[in-house]
Parts: structure tokens; sequence; C-alpha cells
């Protein structure tokens, strides 16, 4: 049997990477590294070794969702360490035997898990595929969903800016401004397929300009500004959201200044 399951995962040369650097306390767990990885392939299998749980090998349904991960994820932050990602020797990620209750938090299966980003496990749709931004793609949001319920839901990692996508279907789509690049990666970990109002959203990075989103009204540099009770903070959020967009460009001036250096710095060291 688990031969036959581990032959069906392919097993393609190029299709695991190994990552390195990741936070030793092991709060990183196999689905927070699905929700970030699976932005760029259909993740089927992550083991964080159970000795060393700073590193961890991911397999990828193709090589290209491998390729993809080592390019946009590689030498990004995550809780203040530089993530290393490249390609490992290993062609699959094995799993323990069932009965190894102690390993099984640190290995999971996602090969039949309903939360792939791909439709068939291809990655063709390269067009909507980005490294870390600030800005969020946030999907599969129900009607019943208000725009208070998503900013708090997001509140943790500084958000700065909302703005509900025009196109309506039977679900709604959002763009999410965040107050940088690095908090941006962590939401995608930590917030990926949240259930919200009987759907699971989907997180993923948009290459849509910071500048274009609108602003919150309440002080975006501050946003764990404890509120005393969350739905204060919903009702305070609710304020219009036809927000004005002239003081956003200045504000993100400031930010860029702060920020750009450091992040030319990472793309130089991409090179």
């Amino acid at each position: 049997g688990g031969g036959g399951a581990r032959g069906a995962l392919g097993g393609e040369v190029g299709c695991v990477v190994l990552v390195s650097n990741l936070p030793a306390d092991g709060r990183v767990k196999p689905d927070h590294l699905f929700n970030l990885f699976g932005c760029y392939g259909n993740v089927l299998r992550v083991k964080v070794l159970f000795k060393k749980q700073s590193t961890a090998l991911i397999q990828f349904q193709t090589p290209t969702g491998a390729q993809l991960a080592r390019r946009f994820l590689n030498r990004t932050e995550l809780h203040g360490t530089q993530l290393d990602v490249r390609a490992s020797k290993h062609q699959s990620v094995a799993l323990p035997k069932e009965e190894d209750s102690d390993a099984a938090a640190f290995n999971k299966d996602f090969a039949s898990s309903k939360l792939h980003r791909f439709k068939q496990g291809l990655t063709n749709n390269l067009k909507n595929i980005y490294g870390p931004t600030r800005v969020l793609h946030v999907s599969n949001v129900s009607l019943d969903t208000k725009e208070s319920q998503l900013i708090e839901l997001f509140r943790p990692y500084g958000v700065v800016g909302f703005e509900w996508l025009k196109k309506m279907t039977e679900k709604r789509m959002a763009f999410v401004a965040l107050a940088s690049e690095t908090k941006a990666i962590e939401a995608v970990m930590y917030l990926h397929c949240t259930n919200i109002d009987g759907r699971d959203i989907r997180i993923s990075f948009s290459k849509k300009e910071a500048e274009s989103i609108a602003l919150l009204t309440s002080e975006p540099n501050q946003p764990q500004q404890a509120p005393t009770s969350a739905n204060n903070t919903q009702e305070q959020t609710e304020t219009p959201q036809t927000t004005p967009q002239i003081s956003i460009k200045q504000q993100q001036q400031q930010q860029q200044q702060q920020q750009g250096q450091e992040i030319k710095d990472s793309e130089d060291q991409q090179l």
C-alpha cells in the first residue's frame, strides 16, 4: 500500500526543496509551510525535521512549483531570519510509519487536500504568481462577510489598506495592504484557509500597487493599539469604504524610504 502511494505522488526529479533557517522554536508547522509554499505550486508533503526544527523538506507536485518557490522565497525574511530555500537531493519526502505518533506532528501528507491553489496541480497560470509583496489578494470570501471581519483578521499583521474587488459572483475578493512584506509573508502562512462564514478564504501575494488601495481611517501605523473589545473595533472599522486616498502616497514614500534599501539589498543578493 505505502509504496504504491509514494509512487502515485510522482517523486519526479526536482520536486523537493530543502528549507533551512526556520525558527528553531517549532512555531512553524507543516500546515504553515503548506500555506506559504503553496503559493507557487501544489504541495504534496511537508516534513519538518524532528531533531532540527529549523529545517524542512517540501515536496511539490511538479518541478515548476519547486523552481518557483526557490526563485521567490529564497532569502526572504521570516521571523527575523533569512530563509534558505534550495533544491533537495531527495526525489520525494518519505512519511514516518503510522505507529510513530511522535513524528506525526512534524510530517504531513497534503496530496488529497482540498486547499490547493492550483487546479489539477498545474502552475500554468504563471501570470498570477508573484514573489512576496505587502499587498495580498484574498478570495473565496462569503457574501455575508463584512469588511470589518477581514480587517480584524489581518490586524495583528499591520493592516493599512483594504479594498473590495468590484467583480461580484457568489463569493467576493478583496485586496489587503499590510505595513510590510515580512508581515504579509506571516499573514499568508498563518491565515490562508481561515474559515469565515463557512468559506475557507484563500490568500496569495498580489502585484497591485499599495498606493492604489484605500487607506484605513484608523491609525495605520499603530494597528495593534489595544482595542477595548472586538465589537468596538469592528464598529470603528465599518466607517466609510470610500476613504480619501490623498495621503496614501505621502505615507507610502516614508515607508518606502525606510524599507526600500533593505529590499534592494535583498534583491541584489538574489541576483
